[in-house]
């Protein structure tokens, strides 16, 4: 899956007079909202935004500017590469959207346009590469000049993570060589150092869980979400998982 698609993110919109769930595709010449339906094939014409950067912010406080009363709309944002499953999942949702479960998924990926009604927001800031310790990357075999070489400096000045590069960490005298990728987070006196994400195996879906077994639906919507996206009950733990989810 090509990093850049991983950063981006669409709008789905869900009209009270409307029971279906649309993709938001842009707007007309008056200012409304073009929408698509959510589904594979129409997946080029959502309309896509970087999560990095204000666009969404602008697209938002546009749109209330020009609709000061617009009809009750409700806005969900979900990552573009899982969009369409996405979909599926909150559409399923919202014929029962006082459910606990339910209300706490719909919540969470909510987005309130009147938030945005005001002024736009400055341009997104990229890390001062001066604020690094570059330092701590040279401990992992990694420098600033290799990552420019490698054309992976601005994914980390750009708060994203870099594609798996080869580091070596030294534990005594042993070093261990392995792959990973790389991103930087803020420390205390305002410098940035970096974080390892390892590589992480699949989850073996094909495996019982806890007494229970993963249907091929399932499979998918794990694969496509991180999301179960329904209630079931681990036999093992004596306990009911909602929406369960795997990083």
């Amino acid at each position: 899956m090509d990093e850049k698609i991983k950063d981006q993110e669409v709008l789905l919109v869900k009209d009270q007079k409307d029971e279906n769930l649309k993709a938001v595709a842009g707007t007309d010449e008056k200012g409304g909202l073009k929408t698509v339906p959510p589904t594979a094939e129409h997946e080029q014409s959502f309309l896509k935004f970087d999560k990095h950067g204000n666009a969404l912010e602008n697209f938002l406080s546009n749109f209330m500017r020009q609709f000061k009363h617009p009809t009750p709309l409700n806005f969900f944002k979900v990552p573009f590469e899982s969009a369409v499953a996405s979909a599926r999942v909150l559409s399923e949702m919202l014929k029962a959207p006082d459910v606990p479960s339910n209300k706490e998924m719909l919540d969470s990926a909510r987005v309130n346009p009147s938030d945005y009604a005001g002024e736009q927001k400055q341009p997104f800031q990229g890390i001062d590469p001066d604020k690094v310790k570059w330092e701590q990357f040279e401990q992992m075999g990694v420098s600033r000049e290799s990552l420019e070489k490698g054309k992976h400096l601005d994914d980390l000045l750009q708060y994203r993570k870099t594609p798996l590069i080869p580091i070596a960490i030294k534990i005594g005298e042993v070093s261990l060589y392995t792959d990973a990728r790389l991103s930087l987070k803020a420390s205390g006196d305002g410098t940035f150092i970096p974080v390892v994400h390892a590589i992480r195996k699949e989850p073996q879906l094909e495996r019982e869980f806890f007494g229970h077994t993963f249907t091929d639906e399932d499979k998918k919507a794990l694969r496509e979400t991180g999301n179960l996206g329904r209630t079931v009950e681990l036999v093992r733990c004596q306990t009911k998982v909602h929406n369960f989810t795997f990083n």
